[in-house]
């Protein structure tokens, strides 16, 4: 944010961006990281400001919804570095802290416990669900575990 907020500043900011698919397309791992690099880059200053103008966020947000009402949409949420594990509401910190949608389309990334990787809840039609674990479960299983937040 320009200027940034202060440092004693308390909320959420979110922002909703984009990252288009055609289904025929054969999806690469690298190419699609990519492209959702190039969509967050977009949530600059300069898009901030247009959206803080008058109907900004509405017409951006009426815009994608055209868009999306004849698509597959998938959401990812990220709540990467919100300090879930930081928080002590009087009972210490969280051995364990996610924000879990039990919707389908739907993936949420969070920092581990420790700070050294990432866990992705994955929400999908059982039948997408098992394609999905068909076509890149053996290539990821090496980097997975079932649990690995919780230290056992």
């Amino acid at each position: 944010m320009n200027p940034p907020f202060p440092e004693k500043c308390l909320g959420n900011v979110g922002q909703a961006t984009v990252v288009k698919w055609q289904m025929e397309e054969r999806i690469e791992y690298n190419n699609f990281t990519k492209r959702i690099r190039e969509s967050i880059r977009k949530m600059d200053d300069k898009y901030a400001r247009k959206l803080n103008k008058s109907k900004g966020f509405l017409n951006d947000l009426e815009n994608v919804n055209e868009e999306i009402s004849e698509m597959n949409v998938y959401f990812v949420i990220s709540v990467c570095r919100f300090g879930l594990y930081e928080s002590d509401f009087g009972w210490g910190k969280a051995v364990w802290a996610n924000v879990v949608l039990k919707y389908n389309n739907v993936v949420v990334i969070s920092d581990t416990s420790d700070g050294q990787g990432i866990e992705a809840w994955v929400g999908l039609p059982k039948q997408d669900m098992a394609t999905l674990l068909m076509n890149i479960g053996t290539l990821l299983l090496g980097f997975f575990s079932e649990n690995p937040s919780v230290k056992r």
